[in-house]
């Protein structure tokens, strides 16, 4: 697996985590951590990872700026998420679900093509390690 795959995968789960918290809501808690954790830890193995090799290639820089000012807005809701209740609570999951499936698209359709081109191997492979090494970081200190 490469940092790419590596970054589709965990796109991936997300969007599983989503459709499951839209068809069940019996277990809405448990799902909504997972969720949060997910997106955390993804948001910060690409912050750590990913994001500061990107914003080195002129092309991709404003991208990778959009990028983390979609990963603050992420954050923003997952806090109003876990205060709200009832109603508010589905209208912020739609507004979550929404703002990272923008963000997913953003990334899989122009920044990693790019990426792909721009990175030799070496650097990339360096990327993956730093990116799941952030990543277990971020869920421990989710935990």
């Amino acid at each position: 697996m490469d940092i790419w795959q590596a970054i589709k995968e965990d796109h991936g789960i997300v969007d599983s985590l989503f459709q499951e918290i839209q068809e069940d809501g019996g277990d809405r808690g448990n799902l909504f951590k997972q969720l949060k954790t997910a997106l955390e830890a993804h948001s910060q193995g690409e912050e750590k990872a990913v994001y500061p090799e990107l914003a080195r290639i002129a092309e991709l820089k404003d991208l990778v700026d959009h990028s983390q000012q979609e990963h603050n807005k992420v954050r923003e809701l997952l806090a109003k998420l876990e205060q709200a209740t009832g109603d508010q609570w589905s209208e912020l999951i739609d507004q979550l679900q929404d703002a990272v499936e923008d963000h997913v698209d953003e990334e899989e359709e122009q920044l990693i093509p790019v990426a792909q081109r721009q990175i030799e191997a070496d650097k990339a492979s360096a990327m993956l390690r730093a990116f799941e090494e952030a990543k277990e970081r971020a869920m421990a200190e989710l935990q």
